[in-house]
Protein backbone atom coordinates (compact mmCIF):
# COMPACT_ATOMS: atom_id res chain seq x y z
CA UNK A 1 0.00 0.00 0.00
CA UNK A 2 1.68 3.27 -1.25
CA UNK A 3 1.54 6.56 1.24
CA UNK A 4 -1.68 8.08 -0.69
CA UNK A 5 -3.72 4.47 0.06
CA UNK A 6 -2.82 4.88 3.66
CA UNK A 7 -3.55 8.01 4.51
CA UNK A 8 -6.87 7.59 2.87
CA UNK A 9 -7.29 4.21 4.66
CA UNK A 10 -6.27 5.77 7.85
CA UNK A 11 -9.01 8.73 7.69
CA UNK A 12 -11.50 6.27 6.56
CA UNK A 13 -11.60 3.97 9.49
CA UNK A 14 -10.32 6.52 12.30
CA UNK A 15 -12.87 9.16 13.37
CA UNK A 16 -11.36 12.41 16.14
CA UNK A 17 -7.93 12.11 14.67
CA UNK A 18 -5.32 14.75 13.46
CA UNK A 19 -3.23 13.94 10.71
CA UNK A 20 -0.35 16.19 10.21
CA UNK A 21 1.53 16.50 6.87
CA UNK A 22 4.66 18.48 7.09
CA UNK A 23 7.74 19.17 5.04
CA UNK A 24 9.16 22.30 3.00
CA UNK A 25 7.53 24.09 0.46
CA UNK A 26 7.38 22.72 -2.65
CA UNK A 27 7.66 19.02 -2.33
CA UNK A 28 4.03 18.47 -3.12
CA UNK A 29 2.05 18.39 0.57
CA UNK A 30 -0.81 20.18 -1.19
CA UNK A 31 -0.36 17.64 -4.53
CA UNK A 32 -0.70 14.81 -1.77
CA UNK A 33 -3.47 16.30 -0.01
CA UNK A 34 -5.24 16.11 -3.24
CA UNK A 35 -4.30 12.72 -4.61
CA UNK A 36 -5.74 11.46 -0.66
CA UNK A 37 -9.18 13.06 -1.02
CA UNK A 38 -9.46 11.14 -4.41
CA UNK A 39 -9.12 8.42 -2.68
CA UNK A 40 -11.59 8.88 0.34
CA UNK A 41 -14.81 7.01 1.07
CA UNK A 42 -17.45 9.46 -1.27
CA UNK A 43 -19.50 9.14 2.06
CA UNK A 44 -17.16 11.64 3.55
CA UNK A 45 -17.49 15.22 3.17
CA UNK A 46 -14.26 17.31 2.96
CA UNK A 47 -13.52 20.92 3.83
CA UNK A 48 -10.20 22.41 2.71
CA UNK A 49 -8.91 25.47 4.07
CA UNK A 50 -6.35 27.18 2.50
CA UNK A 51 -5.11 29.34 5.58
CA UNK A 52 -3.12 31.73 3.30
CA UNK A 53 -3.82 35.38 4.08
CA UNK A 54 -6.01 34.54 6.58
CA UNK A 55 -6.57 36.91 9.37
CA UNK A 56 -9.18 35.51 11.72
CA UNK A 57 -10.22 32.83 13.25
CA UNK A 58 -14.11 34.28 12.55
CA UNK A 59 -12.85 34.03 8.53
CA UNK A 60 -12.35 30.08 9.23
CA UNK A 61 -15.11 29.28 11.02
CA UNK A 62 -17.32 30.86 7.95
CA UNK A 63 -15.55 29.03 5.65
CA UNK A 64 -16.14 25.75 7.24
CA UNK A 65 -19.93 26.44 7.47
CA UNK A 66 -20.66 27.61 4.31
CA UNK A 67 -18.68 24.38 2.89
CA UNK A 68 -20.78 22.03 5.09
CA UNK A 69 -24.33 24.37 4.54
CA UNK A 70 -23.61 26.17 1.51
CA UNK A 71 -27.05 28.25 1.35
CA UNK A 72 -28.17 27.21 4.75
CA UNK A 73 -25.64 29.13 5.94
CA UNK A 74 -26.57 32.65 4.02
CA UNK A 75 -29.73 32.57 5.52
CA UNK A 76 -28.08 31.44 8.60
CA UNK A 77 -26.07 34.18 8.82
CA UNK A 78 -28.01 36.71 7.11
CA UNK A 79 -30.32 36.07 10.36
CA UNK A 80 -27.53 36.27 12.72
CA UNK A 81 -26.68 39.55 11.23
CA UNK A 82 -29.93 41.29 11.56
CA UNK A 83 -30.35 39.47 14.99
CA UNK A 84 -26.79 41.20 16.42
CA UNK A 85 -27.72 44.52 14.69
CA UNK A 86 -31.62 44.25 16.28
CA UNK A 87 -30.37 43.63 20.05
CA UNK A 88 -27.31 45.94 19.48
CA UNK A 89 -29.92 48.65 18.86
CA UNK A 90 -32.55 47.58 21.41
CA UNK A 91 -29.49 47.37 23.87
CA UNK A 92 -28.12 50.64 23.09
CA UNK A 93 -24.58 49.13 22.50
CA UNK A 94 -24.49 47.76 25.39
CA UNK A 95 -25.08 43.73 24.56
CA UNK A 96 -22.81 42.50 21.93
CA UNK A 97 -23.21 39.31 20.86
CA UNK A 98 -19.95 37.96 20.03
CA UNK A 99 -20.10 37.16 16.12
CA UNK A 100 -17.67 33.85 16.51
CA UNK A 101 -21.50 32.68 17.85
CA UNK A 102 -22.12 31.83 14.28
CA UNK A 103 -20.56 28.37 14.70
CA UNK A 104 -22.15 27.93 17.98
CA UNK A 105 -25.61 27.09 15.40
CA UNK A 106 -23.41 24.39 13.82
CA UNK A 107 -24.33 21.77 17.17
CA UNK A 108 -23.01 18.68 17.67
CA UNK A 109 -26.06 17.01 16.02
CA UNK A 110 -25.36 18.78 12.55
CA UNK A 111 -22.34 16.99 12.51
CA UNK A 112 -23.94 13.30 13.14
CA UNK A 113 -25.55 12.54 9.57
CA UNK A 114 -21.79 13.93 7.59
CA UNK A 115 -18.81 12.51 8.27
CA UNK A 116 -16.26 15.38 8.14
CA UNK A 117 -12.70 15.76 7.35
CA UNK A 118 -11.28 19.23 7.47
CA UNK A 119 -7.76 20.31 5.46
CA UNK A 120 -5.97 23.17 7.08
CA UNK A 121 -3.20 24.09 4.36
CA UNK A 122 -0.42 26.64 4.79
CA UNK A 123 -0.75 27.03 7.94
CA UNK A 124 2.32 28.85 8.07
CA UNK A 125 1.10 31.49 5.18
CA UNK A 126 -1.25 32.73 7.67
CA UNK A 127 -1.65 36.33 8.99
CA UNK A 128 0.72 37.56 11.73
CA UNK A 129 -3.21 38.31 12.99
CA UNK A 130 -4.23 35.02 13.38
CA UNK A 131 -2.53 32.81 16.06
CA UNK A 132 -1.37 29.06 15.76
CA UNK A 133 -2.75 28.83 19.25
CA UNK A 134 -6.25 29.79 17.61
CA UNK A 135 -5.44 27.35 15.07
CA UNK A 136 -4.62 24.36 16.89
CA UNK A 137 -7.82 25.09 19.46
CA UNK A 138 -9.89 24.92 16.18
CA UNK A 139 -8.45 21.48 15.25
CA UNK A 140 -8.89 20.50 19.08
CA UNK A 141 -12.53 21.86 18.97
CA UNK A 142 -13.48 19.76 15.71
CA UNK A 143 -12.16 17.00 16.91
CA UNK A 144 -13.49 16.42 20.38
CA UNK A 145 -16.24 18.25 19.81
CA UNK A 146 -17.33 17.89 16.32
CA UNK A 147 -15.62 14.44 16.08
CA UNK A 148 -14.06 15.21 12.75
CA UNK A 149 -11.15 13.96 10.93
CA UNK A 150 -8.49 16.72 10.33
CA UNK A 151 -5.21 16.95 8.49
CA UNK A 152 -2.72 20.37 8.91
CA UNK A 153 -0.53 21.04 6.56
CA UNK A 154 2.64 23.06 7.43
CA UNK A 155 6.30 23.46 6.99
CA UNK A 156 7.76 23.28 10.70
CA UNK A 157 10.81 24.97 9.48
CA UNK A 158 9.33 28.08 8.31
CA UNK A 159 7.19 29.01 11.51
CA UNK A 160 10.56 28.70 13.25
CA UNK A 161 12.06 31.12 10.96
CA UNK A 162 8.57 33.14 11.05
CA UNK A 163 9.50 33.61 14.82
CA UNK A 164 13.20 33.92 14.95
CA UNK A 165 12.04 36.86 13.02
CA UNK A 166 9.13 38.04 15.07
CA UNK A 167 12.01 38.16 17.97
CA UNK A 168 14.06 40.35 16.01
CA UNK A 169 11.58 42.99 14.46
CA UNK A 170 9.10 43.70 17.82
CA UNK A 171 9.85 41.24 20.95
CA UNK A 172 6.35 43.02 22.43
CA UNK A 173 4.42 41.58 19.40
CA UNK A 174 6.44 37.80 19.66
CA UNK A 175 5.25 37.94 23.45
CA UNK A 176 1.35 38.43 22.32
CA UNK A 177 1.29 36.00 19.46
CA UNK A 178 2.20 32.41 20.14
CA UNK A 179 5.51 31.03 19.95
CA UNK A 180 5.21 28.70 16.70
CA UNK A 181 8.71 27.81 17.36
CA UNK A 182 7.60 25.18 20.48
CA UNK A 183 3.69 25.10 19.46
CA UNK A 184 4.27 21.83 17.41
CA UNK A 185 6.33 20.19 20.55
CA UNK A 186 3.88 21.32 23.14
CA UNK A 187 0.54 20.52 21.52
CA UNK A 188 1.14 17.46 19.17
CA UNK A 189 0.12 14.74 21.81
CA UNK A 190 -2.67 16.72 22.44
CA UNK A 191 -4.24 17.58 19.09
CA UNK A 192 -1.88 15.37 16.56
CA UNK A 193 -1.98 12.03 16.70
CA UNK A 194 0.03 11.21 13.40
CA UNK A 195 2.94 12.56 11.34
CA UNK A 196 3.40 11.84 7.69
Amino acid sequence: MNKIDNIANFLDNNSKKCLAINGSWGIGKTYLWKEVENKLSKDKKVVYIDLFGKESYKQILEEIVVSLHGDYNKITKTTFKGLEGLVKSISGGLIDIDSDAIFSFLKKEDFYNIIVIVCFDNIERKSDNLSLKEILGLVNLLKEEKECNVVVIFHEEELKEQDNNLAKNNKEKQTKQYNSKNWYQIYKEKVIDIVK
